[in-house]
């Protein structure tokens, strides 16, 4: 059986994500929160590749943070701890496992959740701003 496991960096992405839902008022993690984990981080395989492709990458994390949401705000607490997993964020990772695979490999790292972003057949929000961005999954596969 082939076993996956996830990169210290997709785990500190999961746990940016968590953050970026409770700072934008989400008790739920999103595909767009795991987005702004990916660019929260100091440096990655995908920032790198982004700037290689000329992504704004500032106009990204904007519209990411100022897209319309559906979030219910009512008791909300700021703490990350509480954030629970949304179907588009469990999909995301159970993607970016295929994704590891796909490349032959059983460590799941950042360019897999990206390639699974841009490969969901949802067009979650962070697929969308990336789009708007002219990056799609056969430019970040090459």
């Amino acid at each position: 059986m082939f076993k996956s496991d996830f990169s210290d960096s997709v785990s500190q992405i999961i746990n940016y994500g968590c953050e970026e839902a409770a700072r934008l008022n989400s008790r739920v993690l999103h595909a767009e929160h795991l987005m702004l984990g990916i660019l929260k981080q100091k440096d990655n395989e995908v920032k790198n590749l982004l700037k290689h492709i000329n992504v704004d990458v500032d106009s990204l994390k904007q519209q990411l943070e100022t897209e319309p949401t559906d979030y219910d705000t009512s008791n909300m607490s700021k703490d990350p701890k509480l954030v629970e997993f949304g179907d588009d964020a469990n999909n995301l990772l159970r993607l970016s496992v295929l994704e590891a695979r796909l490349q032959h490999t059983s460590t799941v790292n950042e360019l897999h959740l990206l390639l699974a972003i841009l490969h969901d057949t949802v067009n979650n929000r962070a697929k969308i701003a990336l789009q708007n961005q002219h990056v799609d999954y056969e430019q970040v596969l090459m």
